[in-house]
């Protein structure tokens, strides 16, 4: 399924044609310069983001037989060849309704929360990540060299991205509601079962990653097939993934090629948000927030409003379609 976003997009370096992207987009910012050829923009939107529907964390309970150790895999799924390209103007166009997700449920995991920093003793305690592994049960996240937090560009994406799911149709729940000091979590475990609690058609969480300031890129992870755990989504998950990452290539990104298979893959049976998800999930390491020319992108308000946003929406909508 193809759902035209209207997000224009403009390359400024290397071979090939500026993307565009698929799926229902809205965003705030306008472009700092009109470039040269690009789709005329609508009249923009503003991204205010409200009170957003939130499932409290469950109670924690391991009703899984763990296996025996984790194990980690790097084989990529195949996927369709597509140049992609760099582009320094993000032209947003407004929400394109329609209903290509009536009736189904979308949970969005906005990664950490900028007050875990205030509450260590509770992110660092221990909890069940699955698969036989105990884990913090949060971290601060990452930040730019110059402080700009992961969590605060999680949330403003998955903001964006729940207005768009919604102008498809769907129902967005997202695992915390706000960017606040005040609060802290919800722990890893009880975030991947949000999506258990609400049966979820698809749950993505949203990150951007603290690799070396040479790496760049986004790369999808999913979760490897682990009996008694993920073996039940495994082949759906794997289908999300390249949903997503299609996505973000049609819109200009950069796959990854410090990480995992080296094309904006990876598989992993030590998260434990991807372990308690008994619906099909993936989580997005958008780009490094340690290289400046990532760190640009992913601070730029109206990438994380309109081409990250209008991504994820495309590839949730593609799965789901």
């Amino acid at each position: 399924m193809v759902v035209v976003v209207g997000l224009a997009l403009t390359a400024a370096c290397g071979a090939g044609s500026a993307g565009t992207v698929t799926a229902g987009a809205g965003s705030s910012a306008p472009a700092a310069a009109a470039p040269t050829t690009a789709t005329p923009p609508g009249p923009s939107v503003t991204v205010t983001p409200s009170t957003a529907t939130s499932v409290a964390p469950a109670t924690q309970t391991a009703s899984r037989t763990p296996s025996a150790s984790p194990s980690r895999t790097t084989s990529a799924p195949a996927r369709r060849t597509t140049r992609w390209n760099e582009p320094t103007t993000f032209l947003a166009l407004p929400v394109v309704r329609g209903r290509a997700l009536a009736g189904m449920v979308v949970v969005l995991d906005p990664g950490h929360q900028i007050g875990n920093s205030r509450h260590l003793a509770k992110v660092n305690r221990l909890v069940n990540a699955g698969n036989g592994i105990r884990k913090a049960c949060n971290t601060t996240g990452t930040q730019t060299n110059g402080g700009y937090p992961e969590s605060k560009i999680a949330m403003r994406i998955a903001l964006a991205a729940k207005k768009r799911l919604e102008a498809q149709g769907a129902k967005v729940v997202l695992t915390r509601p706000r960017e606040d000091v005040a609060l802290w979590g919800p722990c890893i475990d009880a975030r991947g079962r949000v999506g258990n609690g609400v049966d979820a058609d698809a749950v993505v969480s949203i990150h951007a990653d603290g690799a070396p300031a040479t790496a760049r890129g986004f790369h999808v992870i999913r979760p490897a097939s682990v009996k008694g755990w993920t073996d039940d989504i495994a082949k759906p998950s794997k289908r999300l993934a390249i949903a997503v990452h299609d996505a973000l290539v049609d819109a200009g990104q950069r796959p990854a090629t410090y990480i995992g298979s080296h094309d904006g893959y990876d598989v992993r049976s030590d998260l434990g948000t991807l372990n308690w998800s008994d619906q099909p999930i993936v989580m997005i390491e958008l780009g490094n927030m340690r290289s400046a020319r990532d760190a640009a992108m992913l601070t730029d308000p109206t990438w994380q409003d309109g081409v990250a946003a209008a991504a994820i929406t495309a590839g949730v909508v593609d799965f789901l379609g």
